[in-house]
């Protein structure tokens, strides 16, 4: 007699009492991505920053590597980490975008692979993935004509801007 079968990712017993801790356990994580992000902003904005030999070490790189993948695991985000390890490099704002656009898509086709081994990403998902697809693509080329007429500065500014906005609201939602 075997054990019955079933779906792949489909929750069991021992899963569905785990769920409440590994919420808590998301939470945590997120209010704790969150305060990183918030702080390695206020440091930038008072030019409290790492030296950029110690951001660029490979080693270092490597870890950050580790912890962009840690953090989009657990969470579904992995921008912020990249977003301050890119920053924290002091690459040219063209390099920043393109490494960045690399970056993401190569993480969403894992992620994607990954939803679909585990039987969690379903056909009608498809259509409203294309969909997204010609906004983004609208979206970047604007972002590229409106890059090529900023300063450095601004678009750091405005990066950074954009990554305190997004660490205070994963503080935020961790403490709901």
């Amino acid at each position: 007699h075997h054990p019955p079968r079933r779906r792949l990712g489909a929750p069991d017993e021992g899963e569905a009492l785990l769920a409440p801790a590994a919420a808590e356990t998301e939470e945590w994580v997120r209010g704790v991505l969150g305060t990183l992000v918030v702080v390695f902003v206020l440091m930038g904005f008072a030019h409290i920053e790492l030296p950029q030999r110690f951001a660029a070490n490979r080693f270092v790189g490597f870890g950050m590597g580790g912890l962009t993948g840690l953090s989009g695991g657990l969470t579904g985000g992995f921008g912020a980490t990249l977003a301050m390890y890119l920053l924290a490099c002091r690459l040219d704002k063209d390099r920043f975008v393109w490494v960045i656009g690399v970056m993401m898509f190569l993480g969403v086709i894992v992620l994607t692979v990954s939803l679909i081994a585990a039987g969690s990403f379903k056909v009608d998902q498809l259509a409203g993935t294309i969909a997204v697809l010609v906004p983004s693509w609208v979206g970047l080329t604007v972002g590229g004509f409106v890059r090529k007429k900023v300063s450095q500065r601004v678009f750091r500014n405005t990066a950074m801007t954009a990554l305190l906005i997004m660490g205070v609201s994963l503080v935020v939602s961790a403490v709901r």
